[in-house]
């Protein structure tokens, strides 16, 4: 089987007062000889890379190729840091290391399809005790990029797994009501808050099931449930249902009392709009904004 070769080009400058080495250009030079040969270019900007003993025009292994992917993801460029781990995966085929790297990098980015495509492709070739966390992470972000059927299909293999675990139920309820399917929905929340009556995402989720068909009153009713264990998103989203039930009061000052008073204003005119939407639109909508507010897409992703 032909290999990959690499060959790697630093331009190093001494700095004055450490033995540190600026790179300011990375070459990446990969050739597949039965293939059309072609070429990718990675361009790493590193204000502090400590000196490699690694000979430039010396083959580097995952270990290496990895670490400049962390590098080039430090200095914000994530899409140079798939690169790396590819190659580096390429290397050592075997190995989880690159692709968890990679999926990680996916994910911070914002691009999530590809996220959910390499954790699944772990799920495939770690250990029996990290198969249905794998598979837990692939399903939440095929809900992340709002892929419901994705979502389900994957974690109704993590479910059959591990049945008992609240986690897989609880994406299961998100997947359904992203497909409007919210009687659905709410029986999976229900069912999870009889084993786990503590279980707040669940409390919280059936709540906004309740939102999302325009049942404002059952919604408040749920969500204000919390009391005093609801967190700041939990609090925000009661302050959604009474602006969805018309009582902007009430919503206005939950918002400034959870300290969320930033925005008031903006925050009241989309919870008026939200009583406009569809259902369907109301889940999409507020769905598309929390799930994604978990993780922070620093990499500015295109």
């Amino acid at each position: 089987m032909d290999t990959i070769l690499l060959t790697l080009k630093l331009k190093r400058k001494m700095e004055a007062k450490r033995s540190e080495i600026k790179v300011s250009k990375l070459l990446l030079k990969i050739a597949k000889k039965t293939f059309p040969v072609f070429f990718i270019f990675a361009l790493v900007s590193c204000d502090s890379l400590t000196h490699e003993t690694q000979n430039a025009d010396q083959p580097l292994n995952a270990e290496h190729l990895i670490a400049l992917g962390d590098r080039a993801n430090e200095s914000g460029d994530w899409k140079t840091a798939i690169t790396f781990y590819q190659q580096a995966h390429l290397t050592t085929p075997g190995s989880p290391a690159p692709l968890l790297a990679m999926a990680k990098t996916f994910e911070e980015a914002g691009s999530y399809s590809n996220a959910a495509r390499v954790y699944y492709q772990l799920s495939r070739m770690t250990g029996p005790d990290q198969k249905v966390p794998m598979l837990i992470k692939t399903g939440q972000n095929w809900l992340k990029a709002q892929e419901a059927d994705q979502a389900i299909t994957v974690l109704n293999e993590a479910q059959a797994l591990a049945p008992d675990n609240a986690s897989i139920s609880v994406g299961l309820g998100i997947g359904h009501d992203l497909k409007a399917e919210f009687s659905t929905a709410q029986a999976i929340y229900e069912d999870v808050l009889k084993r786990h009556p503590e279980n707040r995402a669940a409390a919280n989720n059936l709540g906004l099931s309740y939102l999302f068909t325009g049942d404002t009153d059952l919604a408040i009713r749920q969500l204000a449930a919390l009391g005093d264990t609801a967190g700041p998103q939990h609090r925000f989203n009661l302050a959604m249902a009474y602006g969805m039930a018309g009582r902007m009061g009430e919503a206005e000052k939950l918002l400034r009392e959870s300290g969320m008073d930033t925005n008031v204003k903006e925050n009241l005119a989309a919870f008026e709009r939200l009583r406009t939407m569809s259902p369907e639109e109301r889940a999409a909508f507020i769905y598309g904004s929390q799930l994604k507010s978990h993780t922070t897409a620093a990499k500015n992703a295109q």
